[in-house]
């Protein structure tokens, strides 16, 4: 299927009244509100443009309407548990989507050429917009059936950034449609601007998503030593420009992030980990009062990472669910990576918040947090729920106390729950693979958030040592 991206060739054609003083004859131009004076003779002058006003009386409750539409759709939760398709369905559905999003895009403006939208009570003008009004509600159709839908882990990415780019196509048309209610010709061409930035963003993540179905070529970006992962891992694109080698260290984790990652949301998570630490930066400048505890802690749980990630790859590669000891091996994987690298992570991001409300003023050995996974995750979740989200305690649980059980295709895990009755989850194995990487999601943009807040932010010597550990990981 092709990723090129479709161009707007029309739009709406409308016009706006051009006003001139009746007292002395100077062209005022277009409508500036309801009241001005005549910069030439000090007449009153009224400056209503009737026009504008019928179609904004025409249209604005529709316009409404569709901004609601919009707003629950991007604001519906993703299903991620129940019945999938197999693999080769659902990666048709996902082509099929591509397909009709582009037609879709090519679509748009061709529909807003036609009609007299000067004349909102025309026929050919109500056909258009009713026109319209079935495109986008086609567009937004297709947003809620992917998010209702839950996504075969294997092409997780691929279905989060097709789901972004459909949402950001319906937001592109309610952009082009604030122009039918715009009081002046100068709003009318910014709306108009907007909309077509939206459209060429929504465009680029279609285009990126096409690219998503390609299978990595390790071996060629280990002949780049890792440098053109930088696609994969945008987030750190300031540090590879000045030193591409520092993505060396993630080609073992890059099959798993491209595939099984929601890129947005995990640059999100990034983001929430350096607003921690520029927040106790800014109430403490010299916070970090030991750096080599900071470094040992990452260096720790960054080599963990390493390993479970491993771990993951290798039974994604070998995807044999019903050899005994594959869930064991999955629930494992969890285990250790909630009790090891999102509990030493977590801890991190805990203190940096602690400094910025000044319960601690540096972060060394005695002042750091050691507290387990279950306090991490609820303290997060208050704190910095971009880094709890999602985030069960089901992996500990069933490996700890091995209180699990493999049904065919599902798995039922028991939980002892303060002395009564247990509470019995039941998962799919897909469910769990998908709670898995979202483990992975959430531990990766903290090692990546640190990391690029280190080479941000840190004095020249401490980089040097934290670049050093983090390139012989």
């Amino acid at each position: 299927m092709s990723g090129e991206q479709p161009m707007t060739t029309s739009g709406f054609r409308i016009s706006f009244t051009i006003f001139g003083c009746e007292t002395c004859g100077q062209v005022v131009g277009v409508a500036t509100g309801p009241a001005d004076q005549c910069s030439k003779c000090g007449s009153e002058l009224c400056l209503v443009d009737r026009q504008a006003e019928a179609r904004a009386q025409h249209f604005g409750a529709d316009l409404v309407w569709l901004q609601e539409r919009l707003e629950y759709a991007q604001n519906l939760a993703f299903s991620d548990s129940g019945d999938r398709m197999a693999t080769d369905e659902f990666r048709q559905w996902l082509v099929t989507g591509f397909e009709s999003t582009i037609a879709w895009a090519d679509r748009l403006p061709l529909h807003m050429g036609e009609g007299d939208f000067d004349d909102p009570g025309a026929t050919d003008t109500a056909v258009a917009w009713s026109n319209l009004l079935a495109l986008f509600n086609e567009i937004l159709d297709l947003a809620v059936d992917l998010k209702s839908g839950p996504a075969h882990p294997a092409l997780f990415s691929t279905h989060r950034a097709l789901t972004g780019g459909v949402l950001l196509f319906g937001a592109a048309a309610v952009a082009f449609f604030t122009t039918l209610t715009a009081p002046t010709a100068e709003v009318a061409r910014e709306r108009m601007r907007n909309g077509q930035a939206v459209l060429d963003s929504a465009c680029e993540v279609i285009v990126r998503a096409v690219s998503l179905m390609t299978p990595l070529d390790l071996d060629a970006i280990a002949a780049t030593s890792g440098s053109s992962l930088v696609s994969v891992f945008p987030e750190l694109v300031d540090v590879a420009k000045r030193d591409p080698v520092m993505l060396r260290p993630l080609i073992p984790l890059a099959a798993v992030a491209r595939g099984m990652h929601d890129q947005q949301r995990r640059a999100r998570r990034v983001a929430a980990v350096q607003t921690a630490f520029d927040a106790a930066a800014a109430a403490h400048p010299q916070w970090i009062d030991d750096f080599d505890f900071l470094l040992a802690t990452c260096s720790a749980a960054w080599r963990k990472l390493i390993v479970q990630h491993q771990r993951l790859t290798q039974l994604l590669d070998a995807d044999d669910r019903l050899r005994p000891g594959w869930i064991d091996d999955l629930l494992d994987v969890g285990a250790k990576v909630v009790e090891g690298p999102y509990r030493a992570y977590g801890n991190a991001v805990l203190d940096a918040l602690k400094v910025a409300r000044g319960a601690i003023t540096v972060l060394d050995s005695t002042t750091a947090g050691t507290a387990g996974f279950g306090k991490v995750r609820a303290n997060l979740a208050v704190e910095c729920p971009e880094l709890a989200e999602n985030i069960r305690p089901i992996f500990r649980n069933a490996s700890a106390h091995y209180d699990y059980e493999a049904h065919g295709e599902v798995v039922r895990i028991r939980h002892l729950h303060g002395g009564g009755p247990p509470i019995v989850e039941t998962h799919t194995f897909d469910d769990l693979l998908i709670a898995v990487s979202n483990l992975s999601e959430h531990i990766m943009a903290m090692a990546i958030g640190v990391t690029g807040w280190v080479w941000s932010h840190s004095p020249v010597s401490d980089r040097e040592r934290f670049r050093r550990d983090w390139l012989t990981a």
